[in-house]
């Protein structure tokens, strides 16, 4: 794919966030090892913008030649504001021509409400857990079966499952962000939550897991439902004792399918908040062992001491899309727009247990309000 033009790049989405998803992916302690994650805002005929494992960018950016993407969020926050009032729910308020009706007719809308919480600055968390809208989630079943995570469950967006042989794709987003402090933007990623498992925390000894997830399983590369690309993460639901840990020799399955796999130690937070990922800052996965480029399954689990309290959930999770929230002074307004190239744009599986992550926090606590469209393909 065609590299885009930094200077259009920070035009468009300003350079603030543009090196904060470009951190995200090639951060020194963990580089994403996995394939390009689309970025939302590629507004316009056939936009579509890849970050890539090096923090670089590919893809088609029709904007950013003059204004920015502020610049088209002010100019259109109040028409999108106005028409969500008038539009019924399930149904995406765009103009859309030819082919792309029908998928307008029977688009669908995932609202979401989220209370963040104020945690270190650069820390990843989880917004799974926390309310209101939808419902906070539970936590994985304890090891070794875990849970296998779908549409069912409380904490996924809420969507209806498809009934046919069609595919859905992340079609917009729009969001508001409110909080007590002046940072301008924020950064959240739109993954499908896979499977999570619960482990003991008063023992170091090895914990096997047998639970597998129940999509992104296939060992082909490229296939659509490929293990490539999905991630591990140790979330903290209970606060953590004030004890120094590492989870250490922790194997997997990789993308294609060779097992005992052994993760990189992952150094733990002491005395972590519930929703904070138990990793160090600006880290929102697990690394893999060199060479691999997804993770298919979890298989062991070990601490490096023991934990007199709080709880931890791995989850395996696949990224489907970054959404980028401006927040230009009292509250921010953001449309994810990807109508126009809808068939190009993020895969939603059936079943898909649709959730959103901050990878890396900008610190306080605030509320974001909004929803995600997908649309049938």
């Amino acid at each position: 794919m065609k590299h885009i033009q930094s200077d259009r790049l920070e035009r468009w989405y300003g350079s603030e966030y543009i090196n904060m998803v470009s951190l995200a992916m090639r951060n020194p302690t963990a580089q994403w090892y996995g394939g390009h994650i689309p970025v939302g805002g590629a507004t316009g005929a056939h936009g579509r913008v890849l970050a890539t494992r090096d923090g670089d960018f590919v893809g088609r950016l029709p904007g950013g030649q003059f204004a920015s993407y502020a610049d088209l969020l002010a100019e259109k926050a109040s028409h999108w504001w106005q028409a969500s009032r008038r539009q019924q729910f399930g149904q995406l308020n765009i103009g859309l021509t030819g082919l792309l009706f029908n998928a307008q007719a029977r688009s669908q809308v995932a609202p979401f409400r989220k209370q963040t919480v104020g945690t270190v600055a650069g820390a990843g968390q989880d917004l799974w857990g926390l309310g209101a809208l939808p419902p906070a989630g539970a936590a994985g079943a304890a090891v070794p079966s875990g849970t296998a995570n779908d549409i069912t469950n409380t904490g996924a967006l809420g969507l209806q499952d498809l009934t046919t042989s069609e595919t859905m794709r992340v079609a917009a987003s729009q969001g508001l962000l409110e909080e007590a402090t002046n940072s301008s933007i924020q950064n959240l990623l739109l993954y499908d939550r896979l499977f999570s498992v619960t482990p003991a925390l008063n023992t170091t000894a090895t914990q096997s897991v047998n639970g597998t997830p129940g999509r992104y399983q296939s060992t082909t590369s490229g296939n659509d439902d490929s293990a490539a690309n999905n991630f591990l993460m140790i979330v903290v639901t209970t606060v953590l004792a004030a004890t120094a840990h590492n989870w250490t020799v922790c194997t997997y399955t990789d993308q294609s399918g060779n097992t005992g796999a052994t993760l990189p130690s992952v150094t733990g937070v002491a005395s972590a908040i519930a929703a904070r990922l138990d990793h160090p800052v600006s880290q929102w996965f697990c690394p893999l062992a060199s060479g691999d480029i997804g993770i298919q399954k979890l298989t062991q689990i070990q601490l490096s001491a023991t934990l007199a309290s709080g709880a931890v959930n791995f989850v395996i999770g696949h990224p489907l899309a970054w959404m980028p929230i401006y927040h230009p002074g009292g509250a921010a307004f953001t449309v994810m727009d990807g109508v126009l190239s809808v068939f190009s744009l993020a895969r939603v599986a059936p079943s898909a247990c649709l959730a959103i992550m901050e990878p890396i926090s900008i610190g306080s606590s605030r509320q974001i309000k909004g929803h995600v469209v997908v649309v049938p393909t």
